[in-house]
């Protein structure tokens, strides 16, 4: 009954998908409350066609049961909209559409990425993880990372 009772928890516990959108990959990690230490790198998605990279994720959103799904859009340093942010917030709306089509009880947010790549890179140099490099193949699901990291951050400020 214990067991039961824990799956239950970890059913209701949030089970977070990050997405970081860009022209030809979208990166994805996922966080799974009272599962995850933290924020894992999950891959990265090629994107060369918007309704096959939304079935893909959307796949990936069924296979891992996600119910808050956190996608970043730039800005520049002054606040302002970039054209990539109208096409992050176009490619949204149609995910979250087909989305809701078959789960009405996932969420969705977006957080700021305002130099997230940036910082990927930044880690990716200073981590023997990725041998002090960055590596192109792995830096779309490390800005996901970031994007979830900043968005959990600003939920819980306390932590």
């Amino acid at each position: 009954m214990f067991v039961r009772e824990r799956e239950e928890d970890l059913q209701e516990s949030p089970r977070y998908m990050a997405i970081d959108y860009g022209s030809k990959f979208i990166g994805l990690a996922s966080f799974f409350e009272g599962v995850d230490p933290f924020p894992i790198c999950y891959d990265r998605v090629e994107n060369k066609d918007t309704k096959k990279s939304i079935e893909q994720i959307l796949r990936l959103i069924d296979m891992e049961d996600v119910n808050h799904v956190v996608i970043g859009i730039p800005y520049l340093l002054d606040g302002k909209e970039t054209g990539m942010t109208k096409t992050i917030k176009s490619f949204a709306q149609e995910l979250e559409s087909v989305i809701q089509q078959k789960n009405s009880k996932c969420k969705f947010s977006f957080q700021d990425e305002t130099l997230s790549t940036y910082t990927a890179q930044e880690r990716m140099k200073n981590s023997p993880l990725y041998n002090f490099r960055v590596d192109l193949s792995k830096i779309d699901s490390l800005s996901a990372k970031i994007i979830l990291e900043d968005f959990l951050a600003s939920q819980n400020p306390l932590h």
